[in-house]
C-alpha cells in the first residue's frame, strides 16, 4: 500500500511539474517574450528591409537599362555603396542582389514590369 502510495505521489509531482512548465511557457508566448517571437519579427523586418532595397536598386537598373550587363553592374555595386553609405546591412542585401541576380535583373529591367514586379520575380518581395 505505501509502495502505491509513494507512486501515486511522485506521478501526482511530474504532472504537476508538466503543467507549471507549460503555464510559463504559453505566458511567455503570449507576452512575446519566447525567442520564437523575437526572431520571426527580426525575419519580417528583413524581408521588409530587403524588398526595400531591391525596389530602390530595380528602379535605378531601369534608368540605367541602356548599359551593357557589365556597365550596370558597376554602376550598380557603385549605387549599393552611395546609397547605402551608413547602413552596412543594406548596402551588402544591395551588393549580394547586384552580384546574385545580375542575369535576371538584365532580363526584367528593360519589360513593363515595376521595380517591385521584379523584386517579386526575384522572390525579394511578398
Amino acid at each position: 500500500m505505501r509502495l502505491l502510495f509513494c507512486v501515486a505521489l511522485v506521478v501526482i509531482a511530474v504532472a504537476f511539474a508538466d503543467a507549471q512548465d507549460f503555464s510559463d511557457k504559453r505566458r511567455d508566448f503570449e507576452t512575446g517574450k519566447s525567442d520564437f517571437m523575437g526572431k520571426r519579427e527580426e525575419i519580417n523586418l528583413n524581408s521588409e528591409v530587403l524588398c526595400g532595397v531591391c525596389t530602390e536598386l530595380m528602379l535605378y537598373a531601369k534608368a540605367y537599362a541602356h548599359q551593357s550587363q557589365s556597365e550596370l553592374e558597376h554602376t550598380l555595386d557603385g549605387l549599393c555603396k552611395s546609397l547605402f553609405e551608413k547602413h552596412e546591412t543594406e548596402e551588402l542585401m544591395c551588393e549580394t542582389i547586384v552580384k546574385e541576380e545580375m542575369p535576371t535583373i538584365i532580363k526584367y529591367i528593360d519589360t513593363e514590369l515595376s521595380p517591385d514586379g521584379i523584386c517579386r520575380i526575384l522572390d525579394l518581395c511578398a
